[in-house]
């Protein structure tokens, strides 16, 4: 089987588990193209893949890394199924940066941000001053992930038990989960 139809069919069967798999079905094709469509499933090389690997990468990058996860799962796929009998990839997966410790804001922090809030002169397609305010107290208040925040809809609001239904999550996991608004009956 060639390289292309393995993905395309690993992609499919991927797609029908749920995931929405659009990044990483990208990326698949991509390694595809650079290391040859036509060719069988087996015969690409670990220079190629580490090739494919340091496209676009930065030093000190995650990308590298995200990219061997999602090779190494596939290959995984192939090799289970007969479609390819080795991975190509290298042995040990590349180190990811560290990234910076999260920031904590404290009460006066939030205060400050808040404040400045009021101040914001929205331009636009922009956010009005309060909605802004809003979604900074959404954020902080629930640990959402901005897309989170901007993805919820009128649905996904229970104020009589201050929850929210967290859809489409990190990574478009098919999987919903539920946030508590514990500052919802609190005024900052």
């Amino acid at each position: 089987m060639t390289l292309r139809a393995a993905i395309d069919q690993y992609i499919d069967f991927r797609q029908s588990q749920g995931a929405h798999f659009t990044c990483m079905a990208n990326a698949l094709r991509r390694y595809a193209r650079d290391v040859g469509d036509a060719i069988d499933c087996d015969t690409a090389t670990e220079s190629q893949a580490s090739a494919f690997l340091q496209q676009g990468v930065r030093s000190g990058s995650n990308y590298r890394a995200w990219k061997h996860t999602v090779l190494n799962g596939f290959y995984r796929y192939a090799t289970a199924r007969g479609l390819a009998t080795r991975s190509p990839l290298p042995a040990e997966r590349p180190k990811g940066s560290p990234g910076d410790p999260p920031h904590i804001y404290s009460h006066d922090e939030l205060h400050r941000l808040l404040a400045a809030t009021e101040t914001f002169q929205p331009r636009v397609n922009q956010l009005e001053p309060k909605t802004f305010r809003t979604l900074i107290l959404l954020l902080y208040g629930t640990g959402l992930r901005p897309g989170e925040a901007f993805r919820l809809t009128q649905a996904d609001v229970d104020l009589s038990d201050a929850l929210l239904t967290v859809r489409a999550t990190k990574c478009y996991k098919n999987v919903d989960r539920i946030a508590m608004l514990s500052w919802a009956r609190k005024s900052l």
